[in-house]
């Protein structure tokens, strides 16, 4: 007798979407507000100058956040409040830094109480977020 196997492919966002907790394997693990919808998740390099660190950005109607791989020693993860938000826009790097994602790759930042977050996501991925970003704080991207 055959066996049969059917598997449905889910993003991210379905997977988590009635989840207790915001938590993909060997990430760090956040507990889902009274009332929180998340509303975007990809995957993501966040930059800075001296190193990148992998892991997933979480999109919801209250906060953004990135859950750093447990590989990712140096570079912690962030919780960021929508309301604490300053800024969103892209972010500037010339041709030849782009290169190493052969383009497809694309970085764009969020500002917080003084300190910038960069962000390296596929570029489909960042014009979702800073729209959504934006339609959420009300900030234009810069």
């Amino acid at each position: 007798m055959p066996i049969s196997l059917t598997f449905k492919a889910r993003s991210i966002k379905d997977a988590l979407a009635e989840s207790p907790q915001f938590h993909v394997c060997f990430t760090k693990s956040y507990k889902r507000l009274p009332g929180e919808n998340l509303i975007d998740a990809a995957w993501t390099i966040r930059s800075g100058t001296w190193r990148d660190g992998q892991g997933l950005l979480y999109l919801t109607d209250q906060r953004l956040l990135f859950a750093a791989t447990i590989v990712t020693l140096w570079w912690p993860s962030a919780e960021l409040r929508l309301g604490d938000i300053d800024a969103i826009g892209d972010s500037h790097v010339p041709w030849y830094v782009r290169l190493r994602g052969f383009f497809f790759l694309s970085p764009w930042y969020v500002s917080s109480r003084g300190y910038r977050y960069y962000f390296i996501t596929l570029w489909p991925h960042k014009a979702s977020f800073l729209r959504q970003l934006s339609e959420l704080t009300g900030l234009t991207p810069q």
